[in-house]
Formats: C-alpha cells, structure tokens, sequence
C-alpha cells in the first residue's frame, strides 16, 4: 500500500518450498483407477483431476423379482384365514438393492400356469437376473416348473445346504437369462439369495471379490446343524475387546419361516457338511454381512 514495513524472518525458505509439482499425485503410467473399482466420489475426483470425462463402467444388473403363491397378499390389504402377508418380494427387492443391482419387484404373481409364463417371460426381456421366490417345493414347485419348462431348461433340486436345500435353477428365454425358483419361507429366501444369487450380482457388475468376507471367530453357545448340507446359521458376530478375538453368538431357532432372528444377524455361522453338533468353545467359520449405516 506504499508504506513501509518490517519484517522478521525467523526461519529460511527452502528453494521451491510450497510449490505443487505436475504429477505428484498421479504420474504418466500410473494406474489411477482399477478395474473393479467402485465409482464413489473420490474416484470421481480423480479421473477429473487426470482429465477423463469417462471411463468404461458395468451397469447395474437388472434384477426382477417375483413372488409365487395363491395364499399371499400384498401389505396394503389385511390377510384372511390362509392367508399371509408377501414379505419375499420386498425383502429380495431390498437385498438385491444392498447387493448393487437395479431392482424391479413384480410382486405377487398367481401360480396359474399361463399366467405365471407370461409374467416371467416379460422379464426375461429386461432382466439380467429373475429370482421366483415360492417357485421351490411342492405342489406349487411343481406348477411353477410346468409353467416355465418351455421357456428353457429348469433342473430342480435339493443343493447340500440348510436352510433353503429345495431350489431350481435354468437359463431361461433367448438371451438364456440366470433364473432362480427359491423357497417361499422368507428366511431360506434370504440365505439362499445371500449364498447363491448376490455373489452372480456382485460377479455381474465387475467385483473383483464377489464374496462376502469371511474370518474365524470362537462360538459362544453350542449349535447343531443338518447331518450331509452345509449349515448357514444366524448369529450375531462379536469382538473380545481385551485380545481382538472374533466371538459369535448363535441367534434365534431353526424354523425356515422364522425371521426375527436374522433380522438381528451380522453374520451367518458356517458348519461344514460333516458336523452334525459344534461346542461352545470351539473355532467356525462365519460370513460377515455387513450392515449400511
């Protein structure tokens, strides 16, 4: 401002201190972002920071999904006598969300064949994915089967697992789509979605680990488990705070139709086919479900 001023230098300047250098963040040959990475607001930064305005991405797999059963009404109505509410198509519509996919509940679908048919090859058309909750076991196992039979190979089966053994699985219409006939209890639902679908949706959309991570930790109550399937149990995972070990509590009772006890799961405890009882005490596997914020 034209006056004079005094200043005192307590410390020197080194040459080109404070100066941001050209490629101190990323320099040429630097892989900015990998394949397989989730787009989120950092990597967004970074591939404007490099001068990229887009990159190649794996679209959201659309997922449809479709309840099956002559006994189920929507939650806007009041059941009457042998009737229950439709709870799979809106706990598969939110699990497929969480798991990345681009989500289409069709709602409940009776299991009259020409119908069932004309509903499920519609979404084969604008699906990547079609899961037929209810399409599993019994009479109406069968009819779900009769009704999509011409529209692909279907092999029904029982897979070594519990809860959820009883399921079907083709590639269904032109583009051979991934469909799945899944247990109508709504607890085998959410596990064998969480065991064999969400990993094809994780797969689909260019996870490099489309597995949920799994870590050791010690049970604390004793559990039994199916004798010849792999146990998928509820539990809920702990951490002693004194050493950091992994503990896991077992949750709730065994019923497939029972869902409060998963409700209030973090992990599912994992029992190889051979064990029939495990101790407290002793060291299993569990898959770690994490839960959003």
């Amino acid at each position: 401002d034209g006056h004079q001023a005094k200043v005192t230098v307590h410390r020197s300047v080194p040459s080109a201190g404070y100066v941001r250098r050209a490629g101190e963040d990323v320099q040429i040959g630097d892989v900015a972002v990998r394949r397989g990475d989730t787009i989120g607001s950092a990597q967004v930064g970074l591939l404007a920071a490099v001068g990229r305005a887009k990159v190649l991405v794996y679209p959201r797999p659309r997922v449809s999904i479709v309840s099956v059963g002559d006994e189920l009404v929507d939650i806007d109505r009041t059941p009457s006598v042998g009737q229950v509410y439709d709870v799979n198509s809106y706990a598969l519509a939110a699990a497929a969300r969480d798991a990345g996919a681009e989500v289409s509940r069709v709602g409940i679908v009776a299991s009259e064949p020409k119908r069932l048919r004309e509903v499920v090859e519609g979404r084969l058309l604008m699906s990547e994915i079609v899961v037929v909750a209810g399409g599993a076991g019994g009479a109406t196992g069968d009819e779900v089967h009769a009704a999509l039979s011409d529209l692909g190979r279907i092999d029904m089966t029982r897979v070594a697992m519990h809860p959820g053994s009883v399921q079907g699985f083709g590639r269904l219409g032109p583009d051979s789509v991934p469909t799945f006939l899944i247990p109508g209890n709504p607890m085998s639902a959410l596990v064998v979605f969480e065991v064999l679908v969400r990993p094809l949706i994780r797969a689909a959309r260019g996870t490099r680990n489309p597995h949920r991570r799994i870590v050791g930790a010690r049970l604390l109550s004793p559990i039994t488990s199916t004798e010849g399937r792999r146990g998928f149990l509820r539990g809920q995972l702990l951490r002693d705070e004194a050493n950091g070990e992994y503990l896991v509590q077992p949750l709730g009772q065994s019923g497939a139709h029972l869902l409060a006890s998963l409700a209030e799961a973090n992990c599912l405890i994992n029992v190889p086919e051979e064990l029939t009882e495990v101790a407290a005490g002793d060291q299993v596997q569990v898959t770690f479900l994490a839960q959003r914020a």
